[in-house]
Formats: structure tokens, sequence, C-alpha cells
């Protein structure tokens, strides 16, 4: 096709003239009103996806941006206190601002370890925790498997029951437990410790174990009870296997609620050799001063089972249950 130059100031209006208008050059303008034409569709694409690219970035700050906004308030609000408990922790001279140690060093590690007190506590904590996680797990276990294999007129009102108490905070029970404990001569007692701390826990668990095992098609324990395998056998070599990680969650959440509980301690034990380490925290706190490093230093040994049984459960709990075509064949 053969052109013409045309200067960049002339009319737009004119690349609406037809093959041939103009000066008897044939092709001239219509090669000129398709370059005109090309030109601007694609400048006009390119602002079209500029424009898409800015209205989904508006759009993701609109639907995502202020929840991703509210979750990063709580990330720095939660490490904020750790950070300041890391440093603190192996800080000298820590204090209640978090700063970072001008010398590092582990004197706070060594005081707190070497308290025979402290030592004794974290002894009595773990007597309380696993004790408490164990029979939480095995009651939490039949239990849910009766729920959800046994049927009767009674199941429904029992299961809503159980919802219910899952509602009640143990501290609302205190003050009745706390009589109870004196009838029954277990105030002071470890031992009433764990049965009350099992029994707050268990409604939650039963509830969660229930759900864990509805998922079991009941065909599997069919068919074992066809090889002559009774009901327990049937709950503990079919369904317990495959409830494994439901089980590791109820028994993790009864070790870190009785792990951490302080007030129950508090107030059903007074002996100093019975206390656990979720009371001891306050020892390093008097009228007119706060040990810093030993409180942070002692938070710090105090956190670390809870934060390795998650880590190492992590293992286990993300196998979840594999039961595609389980029931078929």
């Amino acid at each position: 096709v053969q052109c013409i130059d045309v200067p960049q100031s002339f009319p737009e209006s004119s690349a609406g003239l037809r093959r041939g208008d103009f000066d008897g050059v044939d092709g001239g303008w219509c090669y000129f009103r398709y370059c005109v034409h090309k030109n601007s569709e694609r400048k006009r694409r390119k602002m079209k996806k500029q424009r898409n690219a800015f209205s989904s970035f508006n759009h993701w700050m609109r639907m995502r941006g202020g929840a991703y906004l509210t979750l990063l308030v709580i990330a720095i609000c939660w490490l904020v206190p750790v950070l300041w408990m890391i440093f603190a922790s192996v800080d000298g001279k820590a204090s209640a601002f978090i700063k970072i140690p001008d010398q590092f060093t582990l004197d706070n590690f060594r005081t707190v370890v070497s308290d025979t007190s402290n030592q004794r506590a974290l002894l009595n904590s773990s007597i309380l925790s696993i004790s408490t996680a164990m029979l939480v797990m095995v009651a939490s276990t039949l239990a849910g498997y009766a729920l959800s294999r046994f049927q009767s007129y009674m199941t429904r009102k029992y299961v809503l029951t159980v919802l219910f108490l899952t509602t009640l905070p143990g501290t609302v029970l205190i003050v009745p437990v706390y009589r109870m404990f004196i009838v029954l001569k277990l105030y002071d007692s470890l031992f009433g410790i764990v049965l009350f701390m099992s029994a707050t826990n268990l409604p939650y668990s039963i509830w969660l174990m229930k759900i864990y095992i509805d998922c079991i098609p009941i065909e599997m324990e069919e068919a074992a009870s066809v090889d002559g395998a009774n009901y327990f056998q049937q709950m503990l070599y079919v369904t317990v296997p495959l409830v494994l990680p439901g089980i590791l969650v109820v028994g993790i959440r009864s070790f870190s609620s009785t792990w951490g509980n302080f007030m129950t301690p508090y107030i059903l034990l007074y002996s100093p050799s019975k206390i656990p380490a979720s009371s001891m925290m306050y020892k390093y706190t008097s009228d007119y001063r706060v040990s810093y490093g030993h409180m942070a230093a002692f938070s710090v040994l105090y956190s670390f089972p809870t934060v390795f049984l998650y880590a190492f459960s992590q293992r286990f709990m993300s196998k979840g249950q594999i039961l595609n075509g389980a029931n078929k064949g």
C-alpha cells in the first residue's frame, strides 16, 4: 500500500476518509486510517488492562485488606510479649520495657533451674497435666464411641447436655467445688485436681471424639465382627487407629489447659510442695520489686513443653483420616 507522510498535528477526523480520496493517491488514507485504528486499539487495550489491574487491587484491598490488616495487628500484639520474654530472659538488667540486651547472659536460667522449688513445681505440673490428658483421652474415646455407635432414646438428650456443659467455664464451678473438696477430703490433693480438671475437659472432648468416630464407616467394624471381633476389639483394633489424630487433639488440649491453669491449683492447693508451676510465677513479684529477668526465664522454660508438644504432634495430626474407598470391595 502506498503511503504519504502526515504530520502529527493533522486532524484526527481525517482518518475517516475513504480509499483514494486524497490527491489521487490510491490507498494512502486507507493506510493512515488503519494505522490510527491499530495504534488506538492497542492503546485502548493497554489502558483497559491497567484499569482492570487497578480495580482488582482495589477489590482485593476491600475484600481482604481489612482481614489481613486485622490479622497483622493481632500478630504484632502477640509477638511483642514473646519478644520481651525472650530478650528479658537473657538480659541481666531486664526491665518492663522491651529492648535488646547490651550483653547476653544465661544467669537468669541458671538461677531458675537451680531453685529446688521450681524443679518441684515443674514436676507437679507434669504429673497433673499428663494424668489429666491420659484420663481424658481414655474416657472421651469410650464415651464418644458409645454415643456414636449405640443409639437410644436418651442419646440425643445426653449429647445436648454434653454440648451445654462445654459452655461452662471451670472458674464458675470453683466455689461449689471448693466446698465439695472439703467434704470429700480432697482439698490439697493432686489427685483431686486431676479429677476436677478431667471433669472440666471431658464435655468438649466427648463431643469432639463423637464427631471423629461418626466419620468412620461402620462397615469396617461390621467386617471385623464377621471375623469374630467383639465390640471392645472393634473399637481397639479398628476405630482407635483411625481416630488417633482426634485422640491427640483431645490429649493436647487437655494437657495445655491443665498446664496453664492458674486459678484451680491456687485455690484448691495450699502446701508449697504441691504447688504447680502455673502458681509459682507470682513469687518473682513483690510489693517493692519485680524480678523481670527471672520471671522471663521461668516463662520460657514453662512454655517449652506445650510448644514442643504441638510441634511434635503436627506430623500425626496433618495426616488426617484417609478413608476413601475403605468400605468398598
